[in-house]
């Protein structure tokens, strides 16, 4: 008795630490009528023996809760119950601080209550009573180390180690509560790949898994399956959690008898899974295809490049866009293996790759660098400098002057020099130029800057520089269609149009009288030629509606262009000209030009069969 009053002085003080130094508890009042020594188990007899020698001789029985009948385990093996008073306290939460046990001895006597009696999971059977009756003493042991608790063959009779296999096989159960899986030794996953790893302990069916880092994870009997997802620490959380119960375990306390258990689930047991995942990345490196720098030429640029990554059966598992360096690192690939680069979109100013550029990432060689290359887009050019005489108008090479080309920074990039033909060519790559004239022939002007561009891949580019903007006199020739013979008959009148002014041209005299001439009228020679020349353009000649003896009317405009791909001629008398023919058709025999409303038309008919009052023939036929 005054052990048992100073176990619950102690008690008292550890309930007054718990009020001013720890978190409240929730307790709940006992609402049931009590808690009481039931049915004796046959033949089955009890030894408690206090580290004094004082021994307690029982035989063993049941403690039932009163309100369901429900057997629970006494927690003081020197305390007795009082069968007349109900218990006042229920503690579902911190019970080792209220029992004044350690975490271990308390969580080895919930596992105890688990796995002892009515445990009948996974192939075991408790439901004899004589589990009640073991699990009772095993609990004793641990509330109680310094006593000595054992099994007799009667009432206060010998030792015997009758249960001594039962308890062994508690005991391996509880051992077993805490084994984890255990699996083969598989430290690293590529990314991307899958694993299906067997558990050797055979208790993975037991486990749950309640979390996972850059894997899945599946369970499928004692198998764990396992993909890897993230490049980093993989990790798997499993859980085992006891559903026998619906609630934990329940401990009744009481100042008046002894504390009791009532069996409930124990707590989750966790257990981790760690896999490194690796995978790799691809740096692509892109240089001129040219010059095998990542220096771009012109205005091209290497940023902006898009590359296409594919596994070796062309399916597509990322992409990459270079930066001005022409460099840019991949996210981590789905997995390891053989990959290769396919260009999807060329960077300005250069040509689309068709290439494609193989790798492969493996646990040696995670992070490889790929050189890709671009051609850039390029033209060729080819210029022919001429000057124009003042006198002459004569179209002759210009040679050995030179022109710089300057970028649109306006830095000097080429020079180059015309050769005997004026001729002068290069190559540039992707921008916008300006074409200087750095030297002339003495007496001469340069001619003016101008600018060229290099967008795409072409034909050569070809152009005539001139100092000057091509001139010419106009001489036009009447020809007969059908001979090519000249027509010497005067008097045939032209106008001249003017198709980019979109006017007729006028040219004035002032000698030997002033005239402004816009009708051009031929001479005796059946030819005229314009008194002053006409400036580059595109012209009509058209010939004013008119009769001509012998010949139809042309009505048919005729368009010409005077520039430097124009063939001029030098006349001794007029100079530069521009000689055109205009062709006149012939009136064969037994064909009339007929007149009505003033516009003539051609008949073929019989002659005696003419009506001369109502048309005239306005001149003889031959």
């Amino acid at each position: 008795m005054k052990n048992k009053i100073v176990k619950y002085a102690m008690m008292s003080i550890l309930f007054l630490m718990a009020i001013f130094t720890i978190q409240e508890v929730k307790a709940e009042e006992y609402t049931g009528e009590a808690i009481w020594p039931s049915e004796y188990i046959n033949n089955i007899y009890i030894n408690k023996v206090k580290p004094n020698g004082s021994i307690n001789y029982k035989q063993a029985r049941f403690i039932r809760r009163s309100e369901d009948n429900a057997f629970v385990y006494c927690l003081q093996p020197y305390v007795d119950i009082d069968n007349n008073l109900p218990y006042y306290t229920v503690i579902r939460e911190d019970y080792a601080r209220i029992l004044g046990l350690t975490e271990a001895q308390w969580e080895r006597i919930s596992l105890l209550a688990y796995y002892g009696y009515q445990y009948n999971e996974n192939g075991y059977n408790h439901s004899s009573h004589k589990w009640y009756a073991v699990t009772q003493v095993m609990i004793w042991r641990t509330t109680n180390p310094e006593s000595d608790f054992y099994f007799t063959n009667g009432l206060n009779g010998s030792k015997v180690n009758t249960y001594d296999s039962e308890i062994a096989e508690i005991e391996k159960l509880i051992s077993n509560n805490y084994k984890a899986p255990k699996f083969d030794n598989v430290d690293v996953l590529p990314i991307g790949s899958s694993v299906t790893l067997n558990d050797a302990n055979n208790i993975l069916s037991q486990y749950t898994i309640t979390g996972t880092s850059n894997v899945e994870a599946s369970i499928s009997g004692n198998q764990l399956k396992i993909k890897a997802k993230g490049i980093g620490n993989g990790t798997i959380t499993l859980q085992k959690k006891s559903t026998k119960y619906e609630i934990p375990p329940v401990v009744y306390t009481s100042n008046h008898s002894q504390n009791v258990i009532r069996v409930g689930n124990y707590d989750p047991v966790y257990s981790k899974v760690t896999i490194k995942v690796i995978g790799g990345k691809v740096t692509t490196e892109k240089k001129d295809s040219e010059t095998k720098e990542n220096i771009p030429q012109g205005e091209a640029t290497l940023a902006g490049a898009v590359y296409g990554i594919y596994k070796e059966d062309a399916t597509r598992v990322g992409s990459v866009t270079t930066n001005s360096e022409g460099k840019i690192t991949s996210n981590y690939l789905p997995s390891l293996g053989k990959f290769y680069l396919l260009e999807e979109k060329a960077s300005e100013g250069y040509l689309l790759d068709t290439t494609k550029y193989y790798f492969e990432i493996t646990e040696s060689n995670l992070n490889p660098t790929v050189q890709v290359y671009e051609k850039v887009i390029k033209l060729d050019f080819e210029f022919t400098k001429v000057y124009a005489s003042d006198k002459t108008g004569i179209m002759t090479p210009e040679v050995g002057v030179k022109f710089g080309i300057y970028n649109n920074k306006n830095e000097l990039v080429k020079e180059v020099t015309t050769d005997s033909q004026g001729v002068f060519k290069f190559t540039l790559p992707y921008g916008t130029y300006t074409v200087k004239q750095l030297t002339s022939t003495a007496g001469h002007e340069k001619a003016d800057d101008f600018k060229i561009e290099v967008k795409q891949v072409g034909d050569t580019v070809k152009k005539v520089i001139s100092n000057a903007p091509v001139k010419a006199k106009l001489r036009v020739v009447k020809i007969d269609s059908e001979t090519g013979e000249i027509i010497k008959r005067s008097g045939i009148k032209f106008k001249i149009f003017d198709v980019k002014n979109n006017k007729y041209v006028c040219q004035t005299v002032t000698y030997p009288n002033n005239a402004t001439y816009c009708e051009f009228e031929t001479d005796e020679n059946g030819e005229f030629t314009t008194p002053y020349p006409l400036i580059t353009g595109t012209y009509r000649l058209e010939e004013i509606d008119q009769k001509i003896d012998g010949y139809l009317w042309n009505k048919e405009s005729h368009e010409f262009t005077i520039d430097e791909y124009s063939n001029l001629r030098t006349d001794s008398e007029y100079g530069i000209i521009f000689l055109l023919s205009f062709a006149f058709k012939l009136l064969r025999k037994g064909e009339i030009m007929l007149k009505t409303e003033n516009y003539y038309e051609k008949s073929f008919t019989d002659l005696a069969k003419l009506y001369y009052d109502k048309f005239q023939i306005p001149f003889p036929i031959s």
